[in-house]
């Protein structure tokens, strides 16, 4: 790799980051501001920042490790995203949008006139996206020590440097920096494909394998993230922000595609890397790896590069997401508006984010992390929030006690009293059935 052009390319783009958060720090005024982007997002906007959102760690490093483990059933993750990102389109983001709420536990308040379930469906929230964050961190760890930086000063310079954006102009910011980002991925990912075509190695290599898909928990790579991408905080905020409802649902079938395409590249090279025998052993990405062996100097910089910017596109929107629902379920003054609550929601992104860059040193894992993290929410909460979505007629407060209360319990004790393999979706479908009970009896 050649690291000058890796690192030219690297503060150019973290520089007009920084820039964009200045600038956009000037419009913000107030909540809505800061969390919402006013709610005006238009099309572009929204297709551009769900797609950067979701095209992030887990979708690139994590997939590339998992093909490299489990060969093409890895795809099922990208998949699973690009599911929900097609029912959100089928009219469940535009709902969301005509809420006119700011964050998915604020349902609970407004249709279920519920603020205990606000608060308990909020710390479930705050704790799976900040799993979620605290895999990204390691992702960025990974890519550090696999182009051979083995100081954790740059990964604490990086991670700072998201705090800083998203702390100044918050979702505007977000937004903003993430079609810069997003551009640049999908541009060296073309770069990188058209290159490899030539590759003697990929030529002589098929990429069919043979593995035991009994051992392989495709199903819930494929069922949590498909959930949680309909009721996940990072995208409802999405549809919160938009400028209208019809801009949703064309927003999210065109980020579906191209997750998906996108998706191909990582999942197509950690195969590859599993066919030629390089090695997993230690720290570093598979991906840096394999992309180092079967390109050429300049093109695995760009996308070495590449992959850096898909980590940050994702942290700071879960960042920007986590601190909505700090600041926005848990402490009215924030929900007041004006100078001091917009202070007070930028302190507890900056929180927020040195949390997640410090324990990311204490695990290696980023997809299981993510799916256990998709897993705790969905388990209580995904029913209960769906179902205002999907009934004419505002559901029985006592339906959504019960049904979380169950999906939660349920999980838990199958989660930790059992050796079940599909215990979270055993937890959602018991969720299901106690809440239809209640509506019903």
């Amino acid at each position: 790799m050649n690291n000058s052009l890796f690192f030219i390319l690297t503060a150019f783009i973290l520089g007009v980051s920084l820039y964009i958060g200045k600038k956009s720090a000037a419009s913000i005024k107030n909540q809505d501001d800061f969390f919402l982007s006013s709610r005006g997002l238009g099309l572009f906007k929204i297709s551009m920042t769900i797609l950067a959102t979701q095209l992030g760690g887990g979708a690139i490093i994590g997939t590339a490790e998992a093909a490299y483990n489990y060969g093409w059933f890895a795809i099922s993750y990208s998949l699973g995203i690009a599911t929900g990102l097609i029912i959100l389109a089928l009219g469940i983001g535009a709902k969301f949008r005509t809420m006119e709420v700011g964050t998915v536990p604020e349902i609970f308040d407004k249709k279920y006139n519920s603020k205990i379930l606000r608060k308990f469906s909020s710390i479930l929230y705050i704790t799976s996206m900040f799993l979620i964050l605290v895999a990204i961190g390691v992702s960025a760890r990974k890519f550090s020590s696999a182009i051979g930086v083995k100081s954790n000063i740059t990964f604490i310079v990086f991670w700072l440097i998201i705090i800083a954006y998203t702390t100044s102009g918050g979702l505007t910011a977000v937004t903003k920096t993430d079609i810069l980002q997003v551009i640049f991925i999908l541009i060296s990912f073309v770069i990188t494909f058209v290159f490899l075509l030539n590759s003697d190695i990929v030529a002589n290599n098929h990429v069919s394998r043979s593995i035991n898909s009994q051992n392989i928990p495709w199903l819930n790579w494929l069922f949590f993230p498909c959930l949680f991408a309909i009721i996940g905080q990072d995208m409802a905020q999405r549809c919160f922000a938009a400028k209208s409802p019809k801009d949703i649902s064309r927003a999210t079938v065109s980020a579906a595609i191209l997750l998906i395409i996108a998706s191909l590249l990582p999942t197509y090279l950690g195969v590859i890397a599993y066919k030629i025998g390089i090695s997993n052993i230690g720290n570093s990405s598979i991906l840096i790896k394999i992309v180092n062996q079967l390109t050429n100097p300049y093109i695995a910089s760009i996308f070495a590069c590449s992959i850096l910017m898909a980590i940050l596109s994702t942290a700071d929107s879960l960042l920007c997401a986590i601190s909505s629902n700090v600041a926005l379920d848990f402490f009215p003054v924030a929900r007041g508006g004006g100078m001091k609550a917009t202070k007070l929601s930028k302190a507890i992104t900056v929180v927020i984010g040195l949390s997640a860059m410090g324990l990311s040193f204490f695990t290696e894992n980023i997809i299981p992390i993510m799916v256990m993290a998709y897993e705790i929410s969905a388990s209580a909460l995904f029913v209960p929030i769906i179902m205002t979505v999907i009934k004419k007629k505002t559901p029985k407060k006592r339906s959504a006690y019960l049904s979380s209360i169950s999906g939660i319990v349920t999980f838990a004790i199958l989660n930790f009293a059992s050796s079940m393999r599909y215990e979270a979706i055993i937890a959602v479908l018991i969720s299901l059935l106690i809440f239809l009970v209640s509506e019903i009896f």
